[in-house]
């Protein structure tokens, strides 16, 4: 299970992956408002950080996705 440390490092690569670009493309799966992620196209991301073991990825639209890795949760951050 992700701990503080790690989250936090990878909090560090995601919002270096992300602040400052605009969301040309999103997906995603599982549980939850699926649907919703539509409305992350087009806006600028505004950075990422972590509080304890949940990872916050804030959008110039004032929407902030909230994610928690749980046991066995995943992010990936892939090359263009």
């Amino acid at each position: 299970m992700p701990e503080g440390d790690a989250l936090f490092r990878f909090a560090r690569r995601v919002d270096g992956a992300l602040a400052g670009k605009t969301i040309v493309r999103a997906r995603a799966q599982g549980p939850g408002p699926v649907p919703q992620v539509e409305r992350l196209i087009g806006v600028v991301c505004l950075g990422a950080w972590s509080v304890g073991k949940n990872l916050l990825i804030e959008f110039a639209n004032g929407l902030i996705l909230r994610g928690h890795l749980r046991m066995y949760g995943t992010w990936h951050v892939y090359r263009p």
